[in-house]
């Protein structure tokens, strides 16, 4: 994609997780990429410590040697969501050591902090004029996760989840009700307008939403989600289903429900192996036993990524699109063509997704444009 020097490229991938012997060579194949940008975003999806205990209904939880940030820094990552639900598996003093190695090594954080207030406390990043807000939300917290005032943590989406018994018969199946706290969306709304305050445009980013379900929200996405744009945000970066999701344009704004995976290590640790939730999960969700498959064992679904281009022009986002990629046998993602096999399987996945969400592709070269449906 060729770069206009007088515009913002900025780039947004989905979860992220190093931890390998070599931590550059995760993202060697995406680097030369992801560097020709302005500003690159990704969801940490690991604490980066060598301190800490796992929570005991935790299984396996996620931590990392500090020394993988190096895998994040030279594949030109600059800005990393820690609000997941696995940043704080090791405690808080695990969680506090991220945000410092991120931002000793230059890549800045958004979502967490010591308290609630530097929680919500968005990041502003002026890029040629363009000042862009970022603030990021938990919705998918374990007990303990979430920042309080004298707490360290993450900023907060709590959701309540309710089950209605549609037919009158025994065993039959429930509508599943999820809302979110509203006093943590009224919190957010107001996060939104002080940020926008400071910066031209606002990005959110969440992580939320059911892992493994393609194509499914839950209730309460949606109705956050347009809540959050009401209130005057620009984009919603969404992660943590491991696999793509919906892309909607409300009121001319995108919506990225989820970002799917990115470059994520992992496989159950041995001594796990006979746990009764990862067999359950093995089970749902398919996923992927292939011994070849060396560093991730996630379904295959989740394979198919992307990278989303934003050319950001005047204090508007001019231009959206995404590149397709997929992953080698090692989980190192790689940008394909349009045209070849794995480009048509992450396009046309995309498309099925987006199937009623006022979102058109169109390819264009090595890109596919995303622009609302009229």
């Amino acid at each position: 994609m060729a770069r206009d020097p007088n515009k913002v490229l900025f780039r947004a991938v989905g979860d992220v997780r190093v931890d390998r012997k070599d931590p550059h060579s995760l993202m060697k194949m995406v680097a030369p990429v992801l560097k020709d940008s302005d500003l690159v975003f990704g969801q940490l999806e690991s604490s980066l410590s060598t301190r800490g205990a796992i929570g005991v209904n935790l299984t396996p939880g996620f931590r990392a040697d500090p020394s993988m940030v190096d895998g994040l820094v030279s594949a030109g990552l600059t800005l990393m969501s820690i609000a997941s639900n696995h940043t704080c598996d090791y405690g808080y003093d695990a969680f506090l050591d991220t945000i410092d190695n991120l931002e000793k090594n230059k890549i800045a954080a958004i979502g967490g902090g010591k308290n609630l207030a530097e929680a919500r406390t968005p990041r502003v990043i002026d890029l040629k004029g363009n000042k862009l807000a970022f603030i990021a939300y938990n919705a998918i917290l374990q007990s303990g996760y979430a920042a309080r005032e004298n707490r360290p943590g993450m900023a907060p989406l709590q959701v309540k989840t309710f089950y209605e018994q549609l037919d009158w018969q025994a065993g039959t199946p429930a509508k599943i009700w999820t809302i979110a706290d509203p006093g943590h969306v009224a919190a957010i709304l107001e996060d939104v307008g002080k940020a926008k305050a400071k910066g031209d445009l606002v990005i959110v980013s969440l992580h939320w939403g059911v892992h493994y379900m393609v194509g499914h929200l839950a209730m309460y996405q949606t109705d956050v989600a347009h809540k959050i744009i009401d209130a005057g945000a620009d984009l919603i970066l969404g992660h943590h289903a491991h696999n793509l999701g919906p892309i909607q344009f409300y009121k001319g704004k995108p919506i990225f429900y989820s970002l799917g995976n990115f470059a994520f290590d992992y496989r159950t640790p041995t001594e796990f192996a006979d746990d009764p939730y990862i067999i359950a999960q093995k089970e749902l969700y398919k996923f992927n036993t292939n011994p070849n498959y060396d560093a991730t064992q996630y379904p295959e679904v989740s394979h198919a990524e992307i990278i989303v281009n934003f050319t950001i022009h005047n204090k508007k986002i001019e231009r959206i699109s995404f590149l397709p990629c997929y992953i080698t046998t090692d989980g190192q993602p790689y940008v394909v063509k349009p045209d070849s096999e794995e480009g048509k399987k992450v396009i046309d996945l995309q498309d099925r997704l987006c199937e009623g969400y006022n979102t058109k592709l169109t390819i264009e070269g090595d890109e596919v444009v995303l622009t609302a449906i009229n």
